[in-house]
């Protein structure tokens, strides 16, 4: 929160957030303003999941105007997620789908991808992938002159820990560089 609240992140028109799950409603509101005047945050599957003393509250449901509908378990033959192809952010990837089974891996193989998130958007969400249920794997929410980009799945992730190197493979570099917009800097905040 210190490179929102103190206006560092102003130079960036992206981020994505890696893993804050735990957030206050300080949090919440800096990157609301910072969205709101035109920053476009992406969240993954369980970032702003808690406020301090409220768990499971969800908290971030104010930024992605999407609600956690279900959690499932990601992994092989577990579904898939399908990009749409009639969507702003993908061009490369739009109509493609893909195994629901990203893997963050620490170097002692603990995966930290536990579940995916099925979304339920709000009145001024476009849903932009969906799983092989129909239910939305990724979702944008337009907020002022921003957006949120919120990842229901990491099935684009498949990483692991060794001593120290996080390398991301093909599928992760190609889903970040065909982001529509993703030219330039971006803040990565975990």
């Amino acid at each position: 929160n210190g490179g929102i609240a103190s206006g560092k992140i102003a130079q960036y028109k992206r981020m994505v957030d890696d893993g804050n799950e735990i957030m206050t409603p300080e949090v919440i509101k800096n990157i609301g303003d910072w969205v709101r005047a035109g920053g476009t945050y992406i969240t993954l599957p369980f970032t702003g999941r808690s406020e301090p003393s409220a768990p499971d509250s969800w908290p971030i449901d104010a930024l992605t105007g999407c609600q956690v509908k279900a959690m499932r378990t990601p992994g092989p033959g577990k579904g898939t997620v399908t990009i749409t192809k009639d969507q702003p952010l993908f061009k490369e990837l739009a109509g493609k789908s893909f195994p629901d089974d990203g893997t963050d891996k620490e170097g002692n193989g603990i995966d930290h991808n536990f579940l995916s998130t099925e979304l339920a958007p709000g009145p001024d969400c476009q849903v932009v992938a969906t799983y092989e249920n129909g239910a939305p794997a990724i979702v944008i929410h337009k907020l002022g002159q921003g957006r949120v980009i919120s990842l229901g799945s990491i099935f684009f992730r498949h990483i692991q820990d060794i001593k120290g190197l996080w390398l991301c493979t093909d599928l992760e570099s190609a889903f970040f560089r065909d982001l529509r917009g993703f030219r330039g800097s971006l803040a990565w905040g975990a």
